[in-house]
């Protein structure tokens, strides 16, 4: 690895060999399919595009130690100082070029690691640089940013690892989703988009759509621009669909709040004073989430907004208002409300918030409510719908087309479904009038099924073309099941919670979606997703109960993976690892002949090197 040199800007950018064997000990183990993806790379460059803080050197550290020989590895440093403009004066290129011609071309990977945004010109020398190392058979990987990555246009024949396959590649414990999130809101990049992404993490969960029925003013696809600079917030960019659940709200409170208050509205209350905009801005929001049902997030944000009142002084402490709403969160809900009632009356601290209370008793008597007719829909194993905990019964349940609307709009509970959509997957084949009459036929027949006579339905809604059911009043168990699993598998919570939450997916998935029924390709597509977040969750079980001490239990649950899904490797390599820590090791080597007879017959291939390796070390018994 080349020496740190003293002198000139652009020899800085060079990182010593000791420092990144230290770096190397450090690290975590990447995913291998990130690692073979870069690996596969041969003759492009490998870009990994993704912000601060979400293992993208690490990556890259990991693929440098297990594919190249630490002197082989030229790694330079572009966010040091003078070297953008040690790059854009060419003196960069000259001391690159010295560097690997004093190595004598041992140099088999280059990793430009943190480059900035640079002129036209030099992106295009820089380009063409790029090029001459792989002529000469060099691996290249370039990590920048989303915002940065300027040699899109000019090197796009390239391998391309976005802040996604990162995310989802990784663990994200709390104090690390919180690191993450405070660089993305220190971040120079469009002010829009940090104030999306705060609202989003304030909403919990919804569509773009529901943020401008807030009076919010969201610029077209800006959400398509947070989905590439911001990966922890899980986003469609067809539909808008967001969830940033279980986010870190009480250790970001001030960039939150900060931020909130900066969105433009359509109703602009800019000439409002600070405190009573954020106070305004979250017990509404805390209100349109309680009306949908999401009861949890609605209590933080109505909490958060109390706290802000308990402060005696006009120029807000977030802090300390921080610290209050931790304080109010281990009583029950209505009882810090009912406190915040009194201490506001008590204390009068801030006399211009005085008539905004109506508001705020409005929205406490709200969580008082006792929602007793919610609508509830299973889906795993066999259908069933409860309203106010009573099977519903009709004829029209029986016909085939209402059934299916209903299990569609279930399936994307909290989301609207186009109304086109649903007829091209109820009535694929039909013409488009014929097909929306039996539509609005349909529509009709559950409409009367589900509503009361005597009011209007409260469970579905037609606007603007999307169909949906109202959160607020029904509940489903594939969005529990979806729920719970990302706490067990993001490692969301304690230990005992996340226990707590396998045990219960396990009641929930009673049986495949629609087990035993007829369904169509989207149905028959979120069966297979559900089964397959099933075994991820039983793996991660197994792993948890293993580092727990209970050998017996993570066995039970590898097992379980495997009696689910029989043809994954990572299945039949957790059981092995399983049985062998349990003393099992006879079970482990037949699990292991199990497998390679599977891959043999069914697909004529081998197992994986990680497969043989394990095999090899209960062969030897290292244990």
């Amino acid at each position: 690895m080349v020496s740190a040199m003293q002198g000139r800007g652009e020899e800085k950018a060079f990182k010593e060999g000791a420092d990144l064997s230290r770096q190397f000990a450090l690290l975590p183990p990447a995913d291998y399919r990130l690692l073979e993806l870069i690996s596969n790379s041969s003759g492009v460059p490998c870009f990994i595009c993704a912000p601060h803080r979400t293992g993208r050197t690490s990556l890259a550290l990991d693929y440098a130690q297990r594919h190249h020989h630490i002197e082989e590895v030229l790694w330079i440093n572009a966010a040091a100082d003078g070297f953008k403009e040690a790059l854009e004066n060419g003196s960069m290129f000259e001391c690159i070029d010295r560097q690997i011609s004093n190595g004598l071309s041992r140099y088999s990977l280059i990793v430009i690691d943190d480059l900035p945004m640079l002129s036209e010109r030099t992106t295009s020398r820089f380009s063409n640089w790029i090029d001459l190392l792989l002529e000469e058979e060099r691996e290249v990987i370039v990590i920048t940013t989303p915002q940065e990555d300027y040699l899109e246009n000019f090197q796009s024949d390239r391998v391309y690892i976005g802040g996604q396959k990162l995310v989802l590649a990784q663990k994200w414990s709390t104090p690390r989703m919180t690191e993450c999130l405070r660089s993305f809101f220190a971040e120079s990049i469009q002010k829009e988009i940090q104030i999306l992404a705060a609202l989003m993490i304030m909403m919990g969960r919804g569509i773009v759509d529901n943020l401008r029925e807030l009076q919010y003013q969201i610029p077209e696809n800006s959400h398509i621009s947070l989905r590439q600079q911001c990966p922890l917030i899980e986003i469609d960019e067809f539909t808008g669909y967001f969830n940033a659940q279980g986010f870190p709200i009480q250790q970001l409170t001030e960039q939150l709040i900060a931020l909130v208050n900066q969105a433009p509205r359509s109703d602009s209350d800019r000439q409002v004073p600070e405190i009573e905009r954020s106070f305004e801005r979250l017990t509404q929001m805390s209100a349109h989430l309680f009306e949908r049902g999401e009861r949890a997030q609605s209590q933080l944000l109505l909490e958060l907004a109390g706290s802000l009142l308990t402060c005696e002084d006009a120029d807000i402490n977030l802090s300390a208002a921080t610290e209050e709403l931790a304080r109010s969160r281990e009583g029950t809900h209505t009882k810090s409300v009912a406190a915040y009632r009194g201490r506001i009356r008590t204390h009068d601290p801030i006399q211009v918030l005085r008539g905004r209370m109506t508001r705020f008793d409005a929205t406490a008597e709200y969580l008082s409510k006792d929602d007793s007719e919610q609508l509830v829909i299973r889906l795993f194993g066999d259908f069933k719908v409860l309203k106010s905990g009573e099977p519903v019964e009709g004829k029209q349940l029986q016909r085939s087309k209402v059934r299916c609307l209903l299990i569609h709009l279930a399936l994307n509970m909290g989301r609207g479904v186009a109304r086109d959509t649903l007829l091209e997957r109820i009535w694929p084949g039909k013409d488009y009038e014929h097909a929306k009459d039996n539509f609005y036929s349909t529509w009709s027949m559950l409409n009367s099924l589900l509503s009361d006579k005597q009011k209007d339905n409260p469970y579905l809604s037609s606007k603007q073309g999307l169909c949906r059911l109202e959160p607020a009043h029904v509940i489903t168990d594939v969005f529990e099941f979806e729920r719970l699993s990302k706490a067990v598998l993001f490692q969301l919570g304690t230990v005992g919670e996340r226990i707590e939450a396998i045990f219960h997916i396990e009641q929930l998935y009673r049986g495949d979606i629609m087990s035993g029924t007829r369904i169509d390709t989207y149905v028959q597509a979120a069966q297979d997703r559900y089964r397959s977040i099933l075994v991820d969750v039983m793996i991660e079980a197994s792993k948890l109960f293993s580092s727990e001490g209970n050998d017996t239990n993570a066995v039970w649950f590898a097992r379980k993976a495997y009696d689910i899904d029989p043809t994954r490797e990572d299945v039949y390599r957790t059981l092995m690892s399983m049985q062998d820590r349990a003393g099992q090791r006879t079970s482990a080597l037949r699990t292991y002949f199990d497998c390679k007879r599977f891959l043999s017959e069914e697909l004529g291939i081998l197992p994986s090197q990680k497969t043989m390796a394990l095999y090899q070390e209960l062969l030897l018994d290292r244990r």
